[in-house]
C-alpha cells in the first residue's frame, strides 16, 4: 500500500486517454475483511501483528471512516439548501446521511506496534487520520497478550469488539487464535490462513 498510494499519485492526470491506477493485494484485502468485521456493528477492533496487511487495514479504515463523514456532511448541507422542501409539502427527506464508522477505538498489539502507528500516521493524509481517532498501541507480543486482554474485558466491551490478525502465517498463531477462538466463542477473530503463495484459504 505504500508504494501504490505514492504510484497513483505520481501517475495521476498524466493521460487524457487511460486512467491508470496501481493495485495491491493488501489493499485488495483489507477492504474485503472490513466489509466482514463490519457486518456487525464493531466498536473496538484488535489489530495484531506488524505487517503491510495491518498498514493497509489501517488505512483503508481510515479512508472508510472519511468517506462516511464527508457523505453525512454532504447530506446536512443538501438539507439545510433544500429544507424549504419539506414546508412546502413535499413530504420528509427520504434519504439519509451515512452513519458513521462504527469504531470507536482501534488497539494495535504487536512488538513493534509504536513503530506501526508512526507509520500509518506518516503515511496517511491528515483528513482521514482526524476521521478515524484513536489509534492506540499496546507494545508487546500478541500470542501472550491477546488472551487475558479478551479474558479482562468487561462483557459489554467484549460485545462489540472484533480481532484481526494479520501477522506473517504461522503455526504459533494459528494455534493461539485457535484457542482465542475457542475461549470467547461470541467474538469474531479473523486470521490471516494463507502465505500467499497459494490460491486456497482465507
Amino acid at each position: 500500500p505504500r508504494h501504490a498510494d505514492h504510484w497513483r499519485g505520481w501517475h495521476v492526470g498524466r493521460s487524457s486517454q487511460w486512467f491508470e491506477d496501481a493495485l495491491s493485494c493488501h489493499e485488495t484485502t483489507a477492504s474485503a475483511l472490513l466489509g466482514q468485521v463490519f457486518r456487525r456493528p464493531a466498536r473496538q477492533l484488535l489489530l495484531c501483528g506488524d505487517s503491510t496487511l495491518a498498514l493497509a487495514i489501517l488505512r483503508e479504515l481510515s479512508r472508510r471512516a472519511w468517506e462516511r463523514q464527508e457523505l453525512a456532511q454532504a447530506a446536512a448541507r443538501g438539507s439545510a439548501l433544500n429544507g424549504h422542501a419539506a414546508s412546502n409539502g413535499a413530504g420528509p427527506d427520504r434519504q439519509h446521511p451515512a452513519a458513521p464508522l462504527p469504531l470507536q477505538r482501534v488497539l494495535l498489539l504487536d512488538r513493534r506496534a509504536e513503530d506501526l502507528r508512526r507509520e500509518y500516521l506518516a503515511t496517511s493524509p491528515a483528513p482521514l487520520v482526524e476521521a478515524l481517532g484513536e489509534v492506540t498501541t499496546k507494545p508487546s507480543a500478541w500470542q501472550d497478550e491477546l488472551l487475558a486482554l479478551l479474558d479482562r474485558m468487561p462483557a459489554a466491551d467484549a460485545a462489540g469488539t472484533t480481532v484481526v490478525v494479520a501477522d506473517a502465517y504461522s503455526e504459533r498463531g494459528v494455534h493461539e487464535v485457535g484457542r482465542v477462538a475457542r475461549l470467547h466463542p461470541d467474538i469474531p477473530v479473523f486470521l490471516l490462513t494463507s502465505d500467499g503463495a497459494g490460491t486456497t484459504g482465507a
